[in-house]
């Protein structure tokens, strides 16, 4: 019987993160990721430093309008810290998350969504220099299923506020 290959998708979003793209590059962070499983390794790279590296299951890319087909077929997420990327990847079911902070960014605002979210269990936060030991602990992780969007909250409201009932 064969098992299916597992995969890793790392995002940073639409703007740049290269420290976050040289460290899931580089050749030990690739190899502790394909010990632990996962053969196929998708790397977003946004705005930022084109990877250099060349190696079999590894696939990297700048941007596309849409990820949403890369995060729900990954096993793994791991992600830059914009709101929209870690919501997208916690409601992906069947991915552990994986968010690193941008430790370079002014004034890091971005930290606090994806420390709220590792402090509720969705999610695993780390730093670059963190990253490592988070793939390898990520594997006896279990999260929290983050809460299905209610689509019709912002209808009522609207419809509370311009008195339409």
């Amino acid at each position: 019987m064969s098992r299916k290959a597992k995969t890793a998708f790392v995002t940073v979003g639409t703007t740049k993160f290269d420290e976050l793209v040289a460290e899931v590059t580089k050749k030990e962070t690739l190899d502790l990721l394909q010990q632990v499983g996962y053969e196929n390794i998708i790397v977003q790279f946004g705005s930022g430093v084109i990877p250099k590296v060349r190696r079999p299951g590894l696939l990297c890319f700048d941007y596309k309008s849409d990820i949403s087909k890369e995060m729900k077929a990954a096993d793994l997420i791991i992600s830059h810290g914009g709101a929209g990327s870690i919501l997208e990847a916690v409601r992906c079911r069947n991915a552990k998350v994986i968010v690193v902070s941008n430790d370079t960014l002014l004034e890091n605002h971005q930290i606090e969504l994806a420390k709220s979210m590792h402090d509720g269990g969705h999610l695993l936060c780390t730093n670059i220099e963190g990253l490592q030991e988070a793939i390898t602990r990520i594997l006896d992780e279990v999260f929290v299923p983050f809460p299905d969007q209610d689509t019709t909250k912002f209808p009522e409201l609207l419809n509370n506020i311009l008195g339409w009932k």
